[in-house]
């Protein structure tokens, strides 16, 4: 029987100059804690800034072993424009920007790491509407 390496990476924000959330980082704590206690090597951060989330999915994603197990879980604010989804960091209007794109990033990390599963959860609470207006 083989034993795979089970990572995952949990993000929650809350903190928000315009319109903050309040259940978000406790969903990423609580999730974070059910990983760990099923044996996955679990990452969880909160209310993280544009250069932070970054810089973290990108150590996460070029951690991934071979043969592993992974989950991504991101519980905040979100938009999807032209077909593309984007997370957002607390920074403001960083989402508007469209400088985080996961998509693209996890569709590397799955061509460049030849993981046997992956989970890919994402919780957002966002409406596209407010955020563009004709």
């Amino acid at each position: 029987m083989a034993i795979y390496k089970k990572q995952a990476l949990v993000i929650g924000n809350d903190s928000y100059v315009r319109r903050p959330l309040a259940t978000c980082v406790n969903d990423a704590t609580d999730l974070s804690h059910c990983r760990r206690s099923i044996g996955f090597q679990t990452r969880c951060e909160i209310n993280l800034r544009l250069n932070s989330m970054e810089a973290i999915t990108r150590q996460f994603i070029q951690s991934i072993q071979s043969g592993s197990i992974v989950m991504f879980y991101f519980s905040s604010h979100g938009i999807q424009y032209d077909g593309i989804n984007y997370l957002s960091p607390t920074d403001k209007n960083a989402h508007v920007a469209g400088h985080l794109d996961q998509d693209q990033r996890w569709s590397r990390a799955n061509e460049s790491n030849t993981s046997n599963h992956n989970c890919l959860c994402l919780c957002s609470r966002s409406r596209i509407s407010r955020y563009f207006k004709k």
